[in-house]
């Protein structure tokens, strides 16, 4: 190769680079590459084709210089036109050269096309991916038969990896806006920040999500969305799971800026350069505040009865157990009280069970205010109800304790239609750790006292009956569970 032509290569280099430094459109980069190769070979045009969507044939990117007609013609020319420009051949570091249309066997099927629109001559290079995938091809159509010398052939091959470094470039634009809509249109919440935290995107979603602007976030850190209820231990989960460019996936309660809460399913990434260092945290946010409202009403439902909201027997059961773990440990005692409203057949019988219903939801009300905030009362089926008193150091006040309880049915119920009903009140209990049993004994025990406290209601003292063991065999199997 001569200066001469050495020089031809570093000015097409030169020119190149410039081109491409100089940014912009990439249509425009693309056919500034195509003149450029044309100023090189003269009496040439010079077309950039890629294949069509489907990949079944060619379309013209860019061609410049071409006549319309020519760009027309050759704009969709089927697979097989592929293969004869060699965008599918094996080795992508080799041109393929037709220096005579009219006479090379490659083109008899385009012949008539090729004299129709003057291309007499075409030398092509593949454009192919990394990967080896073929982009497409840049071609140099002559006028006149002719063959490249070594020159033409080094400029051919640097006006393919140019184009395909400016075609690479496009498809990254088209990726990311490609990207950048799918993300604003998506419902979910998205933010993007830096490796230290620091939030530098978030899209419409986020705004409509927590009522944060992007203005007002961009800049700031996750923390801004944090609030007294937020979980610590979440919040250091994900400190060290980001600490060690690690995912994160988990439930996080925010706080959106007008101070409402938002329970969010929170999903992190880590996007990380070539090197492997992490570039970015990619963070998608799911509003889960209703579904979150929903599983905490199941579970209300769950450890609640229906009729009274009183805590039911699942409550009562757990309740129960922490509360004798606690008394062991801290040597206090529990009181376990099983009540049974006296004559309470009468009331539904006289005026119904809807009456029936709202005296005991009435009641629930009154044995809930007798109590302290730190004892329970829970409905156990029917107008049975349980009271669990706790941490108590000493009974000597239990009489005291009976009489607010009792209280509750002292004054009558006013019901809908001035009409005004008086029950009665029995009740049997049982003491922890006099009665040193589990929970689920202590309410037998309760129930079996009970029971014999309604069967000596005629003539008993008190309303209420502590349970003797002697008494259990014979109230426990006597006992319906149904009685009033």
């Amino acid at each position: 190769m001569n200066p001469t032509e050495q020089q031809c290569i570093i000015d097409l280099c030169r020119s190149i680079l410039a081109t491409m430094a100089h940014g912009g459109d990439a249509q425009a980069q693309l056919d500034a590459l195509c003149r450029l190769q044309e100023q090189a070979s003269p009496s040439s045009l010079a077309a950039l084709m890629i294949p069509t969507h489907r990949g079944r044939g060619l379309r013209v990117l860019a061609a410049p210089s071409l006549p319309s007609r020519m760009a027309e013609g050759l704009d969709g020319l089927s697979a097989e036109a592929a293969d004869v420009f060699g965008m599918h051949a094996a080795d992508d570091q080799v041109p393929v050269i037709v220096a005579d249309t009219s006479s090379d066997p490659r083109w008899l099927a385009w012949r008539d096309m090729a004299r129709e629109l003057g291309i007499m001559a075409c030398w092509s290079m593949p454009i192919r991916h990394d990967n080896g995938q073929p982009w497409g091809i840049f071609a140099l159509f002559g006028t006149q038969p002719s063959v490249p010398n070594a020159t033409q052939l080094k400029l051919l091959d640097m006006g393919a990896v140019a184009a395909g470094l400016v075609i690479h470039r496009m498809r990254l634009m088209e990726n990311a806006s490609i990207l950048d809509a799918a993300l604003a249109a998506t419902t979910d919440a998205v933010l993007l920040a830096n490796p230290d935290g620091v939030i530098e995107w978030v899209n419409p979603a986020f705004t409509t999500m927590t009522g944060f602007a992007a203005e007002d976030i961009i800049g700031a850190t996750p923390q801004i969305l944090h609030g007294p209820l937020t979980d610590p231990e979440v919040k250091a989960r994900i400190r060290d799971a980001l600490r060690q460019g690690q995912s994160f996936r988990g439930e996080i309660l925010y706080y959106r800026k007008d101070g409402s809460l938002l329970w969010n399913e929170l999903n992190i990434n880590p996007v990380f350069d070539a090197r492997g260092k992490v570039q970015r945290f990619f963070g998608i946010h799911r509003d889960t505040t209703a579904m979150h409202a929903m599983r905490e009403q199941v579970e209300r439902m769950a450890y609640t009865d229906p009729l009274t909201a009183l805590p039911n027997r699942h409550a009562l059961e757990s309740f129960l157990s922490q509360a004798l773990l606690r008394a062991k440990q801290n040597k206090t005692q529990v009181l376990v009280g099983m009540l049974d409203v006296d004559d309470f057949k009468p009331v539904n019988d006289t005026w119904g069970h809807a009456t029936g219903d709202a005296l005991l939801r009435a009641l629930a009300s009154r044995l809930q205010a007798a109590v302290r905030e730190t004892d329970l009362v829970a409905r156990y089926g029917g107008d049975e109800f349980v009271v669990v008193l706790v941490d108590l150091q000493a009974f000597d006040d239990l009489p005291l304790i009976m009489q607010r309880i009792h209280a509750a049915v002292e004054q009558p119920f006013s019901m809908r239609d001035g009409v005004q009903i008086r029950v009665g009140l029995s009740m049997g209990m049982t003491q922890y750790p006099q009665d040193d049993a589990d929970g689920e004994v202590l309410l037998r025990h309760a129930d079996a006292a009970l029971y014999r406290s309604k069967t000596n209601k005629a003539g008993r003292e008190a309303w209420w009956e502590f349970w003797q063991p002697v008494a259990l065999p014979a109230a426990a199997d006597a006992r319906g569970m149904n009685g009033s």
